[in-house]
């Protein structure tokens, strides 16, 4: 069994269209991909990723962001949005890395394996604040699991409300 991280390409378009046009993500994930057709997504959706990794068509407030999909093997079990910087959003408590497991695949240990090793690809980007050092990452405050997820990989709490 082979588990690893490999961002969103063009090679693996119908296994990624399957993927994003099925799961509507939970838990404080979006995915805005969801309920597309796959010509939709085909026409549509694979320029809206690439071009977010370029930081361009942006929408007021967002940053660049990469689509790294977790692979057992042959098949996709979860994706990982990582966006390249801290804004002043994302500092007040939004998601820097946000991410998806499959229900089918939870409390197996992808979801700890998947966060290691998004971590280590976004400290690899050109944009990341190196001297900062700081990846942000959310959670709804009902989610223990991703919290324990996010403990796993050496995160800590840096606030609470209400909700997160």
């Amino acid at each position: 069994m082979s588990i690893y991280l490999k961002k969103f390409n063009l090679e693996d378009l119908d296994k990624e269209c399957e993927f994003f046009t099925t799961h509507e993500g939970e838990h404080g994930y979006t995915n805005p991909y969801y309920c597309g057709s796959k010509e939709e997504f085909m026409n549509n959706s694979v320029k809206q990723i690439l071009d977010s990794e370029k930081g361009i068509n942006l929408k007021p407030g967002y940053v660049p962001g990469t689509y790294f999909l977790l692979w057992e093997d042959d098949h996709i079990v979860g994706c990982f949005n990582v966006r390249h910087y801290l804004n002043s959003f994302l500092e007040q408590g939004a998601g820097h890395i946000g991410y998806y497991i499959l229900p089918q695949y939870r409390r197996r240990g992808f979801a700890k394996l998947g966060l290691s090793l998004a971590l280590k690809e976004i400290v690899k980007l050109d944009d990341f604040d190196k001297e900062r050092g700081e990846v942000y990452l959310s959670c709804a405050k009902d989610n223990i699991g991703s919290l324990k997820t996010m403990l796993a990989n050496n995160g800590y709490i840096h606030h609470e409300d209400d909700k997160e």
